[in-house]
């Protein structure tokens, strides 16, 4: 997982705004790439490390 998006706990606003930006990302690259394409799995794996750590945040 690249280091912008580690496991620090995050303000909620932030950590929306990089779930938002990161499945745009991941968006763009399928489209390019396709969907099993290796850099859209790491891209789809990071957007669900980001999803989980805002889960937790609102428990």
């Amino acid at each position: 997982m690249s280091k912008e998006y580690n496991t620090a706990v995050m303000d909620t606003d932030s950590l929306h705004l990089q779930i938002k930006t990161k499945r745009m990302q991941m968006i763009q690259i399928a489209t390019k790439k396709g969907l099993s394409s290796s850099e859209t799995i790491r891209q789809s794996q990071e957007l669900d490390a980001l999803i989980f750590q805002y889960l937790c945040q609102q428990q």
